[in-house]
């Protein structure tokens, strides 16, 4: 089961990740909230993956509307969200695997960086 509010909302529960509702990037799934967003609730611990994917591949696009800013309805996130819940749970995993190991090398790099200063 999938609920879908918009935030800030009442639910006793903590969402499982926002949804970015307006501006060039709407449908980017979140981590923490911001000022225009969805929140999500879901048993599905790969949710938030299979959306990411989804809206990497521009599936949010095609649901933007308004010229000046655009913003996205909750019918159509819905929608794909439906359409996230059929990405296979291994492929969910493997993006999970991907984004720590990018994760990893920013914070390598970052200490390299620091490395590379202090030898100045």
């Amino acid at each position: 089961m999938i609920l879908l509010l918009t935030y800030p909302n009442k639910h006793p529960a903590a969402p499982s990740f926002f949804i970015q509702s307006k501006g060039e990037n709407a449908g980017r799934p979140l981590k923490t909230a911001i000022a225009n967003c969805f929140a999500v609730y879901s048993a599905d611990e790969f949710l938030f993956e299979k959306v990411f994917v989804l809206f990497r591949q521009g599936k949010f696009k095609y649901y933007l509307i308004g010229s000046v800013i655009p913003f996205i309805r909750k019918k159509e996130v819905e929608t794909v969200i439906k359409e996230a819940a059929k990405v296979r749970p291994e492929i969910a995993r493997l993006i999970r695997l991907t984004d720590e190991i990018i994760e990893i090398k920013k914070q390598q790099i970052s200490l390299l960086k620091q490395l590379q200063c202090s030898l100045k």
